[in-house]
Parts: C-alpha cells; sequence; structure tokens
C-alpha cells in the first residue's frame, strides 16, 4: 500500500470516528434538550393547573358571597314589605 493510500485510511477512519462522536454529541444534546423543554412544559402545565385553581376557588366564594348577599337583601326586602303592610294594616283600623 502506497504512502497516499495510508494516509486516506487513516484519515478517512478519523474523519468516521469524528462523525461517530458528534452525532453521540449531538444525540445527547438533543436528548438533554428534549428533557429540559419537557421539564420546564410539566413546571409551565402545573403552574397554570395552580393558577386555575386558585382562580376557580376564588369564583366559587365570590359566587357564595354574592348568593348570601342577595338572600339577605331579599330577606330586607320581606321583613320591610312586612312592616309595611303591617302599618297599613293597623293604621286602617
Amino acid at each position: 500500500m502506497g504512502q497516499r493510500a495510508k494516509e486516506r485510511k487513516v484519515l478517512e477512519n478519523y474523519v468516521r470516528k469524528r462523525r461517530i462522536k458528534v452525532r453521540k454529541i449531538n444525540g445527547r444534546t438533543y436528548d438533554e434538550e428534549t428533557k429540559a423543554i419537557n421539564r420546564m412544559r410539566g413546571m409551565l402545565e402545573d403552574e397554570s393547573n395552580q393558577k386555575r385553581a386558585a382562580m376557580m376557588k376564588a369564583m366559587q366564594e365570590e359566587n357564595q358571597r354574592l348568593a348570601l348577599e342577595k338572600k339577605m337583601r331579599e330577606e330586607r326586602d320581606k321583613d320591610w314589605n312586612l312592616n309595611k303592610n303591617s302599618e297599613e294594616i293597623s293604621r286602617d283600623d
């Protein structure tokens, strides 16, 4: 085998090994990036779920407050009407 053929073979071998190494590095980098992205997505989903739950709880509490307020207003109006009717009946006597 000539000198040039040996040099060519050594260079081809080197290039092949470098390509394998680069593929491994790129694959590992891709895997690491994918894991990081999935981890971040999970954290964002958790945060979103927590915010949604807090919002739903706040909305439920507000609805309960409004319902109680309405009930109290209706009772007050009912009492006022009863008193007004009682006064009118008393005056008629």
